[in-house]
């Protein structure tokens, strides 16, 4: 399987990052072929992975991640993936595994009213809507169960498209006799007395995840307690304003700063506190690895892991909103008395679920077995959603495996009317029509009916238009080669007298009353105004793709129908405008229409004086008519 993962931004430390390149390792290791594509990596690549760094435009974060995320599309476009992975909200994706907050969330919540117009915010929000959105056909992956429900509460995201995972975790387990000849050797490396209280801050992003609220409970506490401590910042930061606070105050606490480190477990066995007062965390899994190292933790109940925390009873758990005196005396009660020492035998005590250590190989899992990317394109209404099977793939079997009346049948398309949890519809079926028939299309200059997609479309486009067509209760697309894709569309069957063409058979020998032949005559030349206008051309645009649902002469409505070889355009040419309207008047000659009932057509088509028509459009009605008897010869010929 070849897999192509997207991500911002690696470097060796980061929780997202390691995530990614755990995946990519174990992927690598299944057999499949793994692409990483990121604007900029730091650190040792990981072996077998192609890494393709992007060069990107753009003075800003949201512009750069515009530009990787357009410049990710094309390549798509050229290179085909059977799975397309982010670890960031890239537009596009297959997968999305959610190492991050919801965006909208946190502009509802931090931001005053006019920022959501600032482009950083509007850029943003809309990668986020266009994974989220009900639109999108993004499979999920989350770490924190919690986001679903923020997640559906901006984007009303389907159920089936969320699969959790947990937080993963590296196993790495110290015996007892371990962790203290560790402690005793990492504290005489780091010249730290037994006597001292030894407080870890570990994160990549020092402000996000609360120094300055860590280096500030500091500041407010008793010489007697801040003589007794040492914190160490571990991680890959900016440090140089935070040692200008220590300065500036006059800090006597012993703070470090060590850098990122690939020694946090040995750290963590040594210490006898983690900090991480975070301001926004989805997961936090820097909780998980400390618990696993028995190292009591204060922290605050936005981070996705704190709920772990209060399960093993390993520490605590702040209170949004975040109060710095609660933290500030949280942190002195607990360096307080003995506190410590139970947290430690409670940590001791908790068994972590399998899962965490796991969790890695279930995101390749899911990636193996998610069959997502074949399905491009996917709707289900709120009725037939409740009779058909969740699974989108499960659910396109069943479609397929229909059986009903058959009312067209061809080698690659086939029309059926079924019965669905009570209801009948009509189920237009497309398997894929083979390079030969594209190769002789492209010949002759003509477009394919690949699939359902192009009818699907027209459908919509009529419905703005304000034109009757079938109503679409179920659509999806399988499959990206184009000679294979297989699709349907599922339209609410019309209940209707006749098709034009056989209503109007019977005109020569019983003539319809004047009234109702011009008022169907309109009518058709209202379809057709209407679809022209709207940059629509239907290519079959004959009387017996038009379906007349009649209550009495004057009550009627007229559905337009067979839609799949539709184009849509801001402006369609006159050629194609000339196709519609002669096949339109081929398939009427014969049927009884008088002159003046041609030039009632004219009429209300063009919404012009006939004398206006004939001045500016001779030409072009000689040019339908030749055609339309040209056709019609072919049609007697033929027969």
């Amino acid at each position: 399987m070849k897999l192509a993962f997207c991500i911002f931004k690696y470097f060796p430390y980061g929780g997202l990052q390691r995530d990614m390149y755990s995946a990519a390792e174990i992927a690598i290791a299944r057999g499949h072929e793994v692409d990483i594509y990121t604007m900029h990596w730091k650190g040792d690549f990981p072996e077998g992975v192609t890494v393709k760094i992007i060069s990107v435009s753009g003075l800003t974060n949201h512009g750069r991640a515009m530009s990787f995320g357009l410049k990710l599309k094309k390549i798509f476009d050229e290179k085909s993936y059977d799975r397309i992975v982010g670890f960031n909200k890239i537009s596009g994706l297959d997968i999305y595994f959610t190492g991050e907050n919801c965006f909208a969330q946190h502009l509802e919540n931090k931001a005053t009213p006019i920022m959501r117009y600032l482009p950083r915010y509007f850029t943003f929000c809309l990668l986020e809507k266009k994974l989220f959105s009900e639109k999108s056909n993004t499979e999920i992956l989350l770490i924190s169960p919690r986001e679903k429900q923020v997640y559906q509460k901006f984007y009303k995201t389907k159920n089936d498209r969320f699969h959790f995972l947990f937080p993963g975790v590296e196993r790495r387990l110290f015996s007892e006799e371990e962790a203290l000849g560790i402690k005793n050797i990492t504290r005489e490396a780091y010249k730290i007395s037994n006597s001292k209280i030894w407080i870890l801050f570990v994160a990549s992003d020092y402000a996000l995840k609360g120094l300055g609220r860590v280096l500030e409970a500091i500041q407010d506490m008793d010489k007697s307690f801040s003589d007794k401590i040492v914190l160490s910042v571990v991680g890959y930061d900016d440090s140089s304003s935070y040692k200008a606070y220590l300065n500036k105050y006059s800090i006597k606490t012993r703070v470090d700063f060590l850098g990122a480190s690939d020694q946090v477990y040995e750290l963590m066995s040594s210490a006898d506190l983690l900090v991480h007062p975070a301001k926004l965390e989805l997961a936090g899994k820097v909780l998980l690895e400390s618990m696993i190292n028995h190292l009591p933790v204060l922290t605050t109940e936005v981070c996705g892991c704190a709920d772990y925390i209060k399960e093993g009873r390993g520490g605590k758990v702040l209170h949004e909103p975040f109060s710095q005196a609660t933290f500030t005396n949280s942190l002195r009660e607990m360096l307080e008395g003995s506190i410590l020492g139970e947290y430690k035998k409670n940590l001791r005590e908790y068994k972590m679920d399998e899962r965490v250590y796991q969790s890695h190989e279930h995101l390749v899992n899911y990636i193996e077995a998610l069959d997502t990317h074949y399905i491009r394109d996917f709707f289900i209404d709120e009725f037939l959603r409740k009779a058909l099977p969740e699974n989108k793939q499960e659910c396109i079997r069943y479609i397929f495996s229909l059986e009903g009346k058959t009312y067209r049948q061809v080698k690659s398309r086939k029309t059926i009317s079924a019965v669905i949890a009570g209801k009948s519809y009509f189920i237009k079926m497309h398997h894929g029509v083979g390079w030969r028939e594209i190769l002789k299309n492209v010949l002759v200059l003509k477009s394919a009916a690949l699939g359902a997609k192009q009818e699907y479309r027209a459908i919509r486009a009529m419905e703005v238009a304000e034109i009757l067509v079938p109503q679409v209760c179920a659509y999806a697309t399988d499959g990206v080669n184009p000679a294979k894709i297989c699709s349907f569309i599922v339209t609410k069957r019309i209940y209707y007298q006749y098709d034009l063409e056989k209503l109007c058979q019977t005109w020569p020998i019983q003539p319809p009353s004047f009234v109702f032949k011009r008022r169907l005559i309109r009518r058709v030349a209202e379809i057709a105004r209407k679809m022209h206008e709207a940059g629509m051309n239907h290519r079959d645009f004959y009387l017996c793709h038009l379906l007349l649902d009649s209550r009495s002469e004057a009550d009627f409505d007229l559905y337009l129908i067979d839609l799949h070889r539709v184009q849509i355009r801001k402006k369609i040419p006159l050629r194609w405008r000339a196709k519609d309207l002669s096949g339109l008047y081929f398939s009427a000659i014969g049927i009884g229409l008088t002159r003046r009932d041609e030039y009632y057509f004219l009429v209300q088509y063009y919404q012009q004086p006939l004398k206006l028509i004939f001045k500016k459009r001779r030409l072009f009605l000689l040019w339908i008519y030749l055609r339309a008897k040209m056709l019609y010869r072919r049609h007697q010929n033929k027969h």
